[in-house]
């Protein structure tokens, strides 16, 4: 990391000058995890909405993103565009759903990729399951990338919750692909 230079701790505000010196040294292969917060240039937060609505996961989409077809949907399922360009090294989340103690068995194997892990001391503390959509927040609708060029976030727990970081610039509507880990 050297010659990189952040803002200083007591900063309120990181400055548009600063983030681009950031975005220039930020490097996702060689920071560990709990280094990706650090190096976070900006802070998306999910739309505020009700707790409890038919669908939560589409209702708290931010407004810089939006729900359209992804070619990484089998029959062009929804996935997240943005509609702004969006600066590697910003964070999103945390992921929301349901939280279990133990890995729910009752599932559909179909259903196991919106299953997360959340690590205490290196053992499984607990299970988040995002696949309901009135339980989720919009991190529901974000897809796996099938090759690593297609990929543009990567998924990091900071204490008990799950974030997404994007590791590439996401200039606006682009690519077929939308949003992927």
């Amino acid at each position: 990391m050297t010659g990189c230079q952040l803002p200083g701790e007591n900063d309120p505000v990181v400055h548009q000058e600063d983030t681009t010196n950031l975005e220039e040294c930020w490097d996702s292969s060689n920071l560990k995890e709990d280094e990706f917060e650090e190096f976070s240039v900006y802070i998306v937060h999910d739309r505020a909405c009700d707790r409890v609505c038919p669908n939560r996961a589409q209702a708290s989409l931010p407004r810089n993103l939006t729900l359209k077809p992804s070619q990484n949907q089998v029959n062009n399922g929804l996935g997240v565009w943005s509609l702004d360009h969006i600066p590697r090294g910003t964070r999103f989340g945390p992921l929301v759903g349901e939280v279990f103690s133990r890995e729910p068995y009752s599932r559909k194997e179909t259903d196991r990729i919106s299953l997360w892990k959340v690590f205490k001391n290196n053992n499984v503390y607990q299970f988040l399951d995002n696949s309901d959509v009135t339980r989720s927040n919009w991190m529901h609708y974000t897809n796996f990338a099938y090759t690593a060029a297609q990929q543009n976030l990567i998924a990091c727990q900071i204490d008990f919750n799950i974030y997404f970081y994007t590791t590439k610039a996401h200039p606006p509507q682009h690519g077929a692909h939308g949003v992927v880990l």
